[in-house]
């Protein structure tokens, strides 16, 4: 299996970033989160019409496209022990992108949280090969997102 290329990700991050942005300006006021925040799992602030914020974070899973499986990440590094984002991150709100489906799903990540113990006993754990490091994520079908989620839309 191939080591995760950073910098690679890196950039095709950015341009789903940049489709997130631009499908989502149409219904929101958006901020760039700060350095401090992205550490913390905030990518965006989205901002509503009535005036209310909700922070958010931005994962795209093109993989997810072929298999029809998200991959959940419960631990990021696992030599430490560090929580993945389904743990740690602190937005309100998971913007789950699948680009060759064009598909994005919102959940609230309490929601998302409540099913992770469940999710953990019925479907493969599966790990990512960094340097150094493994990524474990659990396959959960894309399916359930939808279940869970208070928007699904097409983007483009």
């Amino acid at each position: 299996m191939p080591i995760y290329d950073f910098e690679k990700q890196f950039k095709i991050g950015t341009q789903h970033e940049q489709i997130l942005d631009e499908y989502f300006q149409q219904y929101f006021w958006i901020e760039s989160a700060s350095r401090q925040e992205q550490r913390q799992g905030v990518d965006r602030w989205f901002q509503a019409p009535d005036g209310s914020w909700m922070s958010v974070e931005y994962k795209a899973d093109m993989t997810a496209g072929r298999t029809g499986n998200a991959f959940i990440e419960t631990i990021s590094v696992d030599v430490r022990a560090i929580q993945g984002w389904a743990y740690a991150s602190q937005a309100d709100v998971l913007v789950y992108f699948v680009p060759p489906r064009n598909t994005v799903w919102l959940i609230c990540f309490m929601e998302l949280r409540r099913y992770l113990t469940e999710w953990h006993q019925r479907y493969p754990v599966r790990q990512i090969p960094n340097e150094g490091y493994c990524t474990e994520g659990l396959l959960v079908p894309l399916v359930l997102l939808g279940n869970i989620a208070f928007e699904v839309c097409h983007v483009m």
